[in-house]
C-alpha cells in the first residue's frame, strides 16, 4: 500500500510535507494527482468544487460531506459513481 498527500496539504494545522514523508507518504504536486493515482481518498473536510472534476468511478472518499448546500457537489458524485 502506498500513501500519497498533496504538496502542502496540511500546512494549514501544521502539518507538513516532511512530516509525511517521514512517516512514509509519497508527496505528489497536486490534488489531481492524488485523486487520479489513489483508490480511496480520505479528506478532513468536504469536496471542494474544484475537485469535482476529479472524481471518477470506483474511487472510495472518506469525507465530511454536507449535500445539502452544494446540490452539484453531490450529482458529481451520484454520476462519478463514487463511495
Amino acid at each position: 500500500m502506498e500513501a500519497l498527500h498533496g504538496e502542502e496539504a496540511g500546512e494549514g494545522i501544521g502539518a507538513f510535507d516532511a512530516d509525511y514523508a517521514e512517516a512514509g507518504a509519497t508527496i505528489v504536486p497536486n490534488a489531481a494527482e492524488v485523486f487520479g493515482k489513489a483508490d480511496l481518498v480520505v479528506k478532513v473536510k468536504e469536496i471542494y468544487p474544484q475537485e469535482v472534476g476529479l472524481l471518477r468511478p470506483g474511487l472510495i472518499t472518506f469525507c465530511f460531506q454536507h449535500f445539502a448546500p452544494a446540490p452539484r457537489i453531490l450529482q458529481a458524485c451520484l454520476d462519478a459513481r463514487i463511495t
